[in-house]
């Protein structure tokens, strides 16, 4: 077994034994207004995200408005777009209830899963994307991660995995610019 194969058999073995946590709140999202607030199927289109690979999908939700309004930009600039031409924008507000989060934003859980914060901002998605696989197949509703590019945490929901008293609920939306 290569040494890469057996970290991924170690930190999966870890993030089934490390405690999950709850999550009560709103959380925010800005899409086109083509795409529907709660849709997933986003992170799929071209190479997937920085915890989803093209053929799993997630939902990426932030904490607060300005941290999705860089992210857009973020994105934007990456993909060499203009933001101008994606006008109007969507923000929706979401209600979210989950009760099995990793919390990669808490430095006990990063510890005891032998993850080191900057692993977790790194340009190359290899690592991250194999966390949000194993998350997802050992039904996680969500991980709980840093912004990458602004203060503030995302929360990266796989809504295929959300049941029982958990939820989510789009409870506003209206057009905002960038």
């Amino acid at each position: 077994m290569s040494s890469k194969k057996g970290k991924y058999k170690d930190l999966f073995e870890r993030i089934k034994k490390v405690p999950l946590k709850s999550i009560k709140g709103t959380f925010y999202r800005i899409t086109s207004k083509e795409h529907k607030t709660l849709d997933d199927r986003g992170s799929i289109e071209g190479s997937g995200g920085r915890y989803n690979s093209e053929n799993h999908r997630a939902l990426y939700l932030g904490e607060n408005i300005d941290l999705c309004k860089s992210e857009i930009r973020r994105h934007a600039k990456e993909l060499l777009l203009e933001t101008e031409g994606f006008k109007p924008f969507l923000l929706g507000e979401v209600k979210i209830s989950l009760e099995k989060v990793l919390d990669l934003t808490d430095e006990n859980t990063l510890n005891y899963l032998k993850i080191k914060r900057k692993d977790l901002i790194k340009s190359d998605y290899t690592f991250t994307r194999k966390i949000g696989e194993i998350v997802n197949n050992i039904d996680i509703e969500a991980l709980k991660v840093p912004s990458v590019i602004s203060k503030g945490n995302n929360l990266v929901v796989f809504k295929k995995n959300v049941g029982g008293k958990s939820y989510i609920k789009l409870s506003k939306k209206r057009i905002v610019s960038i």
